[in-house]
């Protein structure tokens, strides 16, 4: 489920924005999306290819993950 797919932008902004602050008080929030504008948020991106992690990048502008204990196993194929 995309959190923001059945939203107008301010609605979809307001969600993103009540994520930011409940990340910013510590929580890891996962979300799945096929929106460029939604993975901006992201401190960490992983991209998933049948299945596999294809890739993992960091957002250059946001930092470290907020979680730099939990480490994800890179898969090559």
């Amino acid at each position: 489920y995309e959190p923001t797919s059945a939203l107008d932008t301010k609605t979809g902004a307001e969600i993103m924005a009540l994520f930011d602050r409940l990340h910013e008080q510590g929580n890891a929030i996962i979300v799945v999306t096929y929106e460029p504008s939604v993975a901006e948020h992201a401190h960490r991106i992983i991209h998933l290819r049948d299945g596999q992690i294809e890739k993992e990048q960091r957002h250059p502008l946001r930092g470290k993950s907020a979680s730099p204990n939990i480490e994800i196993p890179n898969v090559s194929n």
